[in-house]
C-alpha cells in the first residue's frame, strides 16, 4: 500500500509512466519478429565453419575507413536482390547493433529468414581487439 501511495502523491505517477515507457522502448526491439542476434564468438564460428556472410550496412565511407576482414559493404536493396545473399546465412553489422536490428526486421518482413545481427556491431568487435582492416 505504501508503494501505491508513493506513486499517487507528489505526481510520482509521472515517474512510474516514464519508467514503464523507457523499459518498453529498451526491450521491445528484441521481441520483433523473432529477430535473432549473435555475439562475436558465434559470428566468428558461423563465418569460419558455415560460410556465413558478414554484411556491413554502414556507409561506404565508414566501411572504407575500417571494416571487419571478410565483410562486404551492402545495403537493404542489395540484400533483397543479390543472389549471393539468397541461400547463405547473413550476419548484419552496423556501428553498434541498432541499425542492423532495423534492417534485419525489414528483411524478415521481406521474407529473408537467414538474417542475424551482430550484438554491439563493429564497436563491439573493436572493443574486443579483433582484427580490423583500416584505410
Amino acid at each position: 500500500m505504501d508503494l501505491i501511495n508513493f506513486f499517487i502523491k507528489d505526481n510520482n505517477i509521472l515517474f512510474l509512466l516514464i519508467a514503464i515507457t523507457s523499459a518498453i522502448i529498451l526491450v521491445a526491439p528484441h521481441f520483433r519478429k523473432n529477430i535473432s542476434s549473435i555475439d562475436l564468438n558465434e559470428a566468428i564460428k558461423l563465418v569460419n565453419k558455415n560460410g556465413a556472410i558478414l554484411a556491413d550496412i554502414r556507409s561506404t565511407n565508414d566501411f572504407k575507413e575500417k571494416h571487419i576482414p571478410q565483410s562486404c559493404n551492402t545495403n537493404s536493396n542489395d540484400l533483397k536482390s543479390d543472389s549471393k545473399f539468397s541461400n547463405k546465412l547473413i550476419i548484419l553489422i552496423c556501428k553498434d547493433g541498432t541499425d542492423s536490428l532495423k534492417i534485419a526486421s525489414e528483411m524478415k518482413n521481406y521474407g529473408l529468414n537467414n538474417i542475424l545481427f551482430l550484438i554491439g556491431g563493429i564497436d563491439e568487435w573493436i572493443n574486443n581487439e579483433l582484427p580490423i582492416i583500416k584505410k
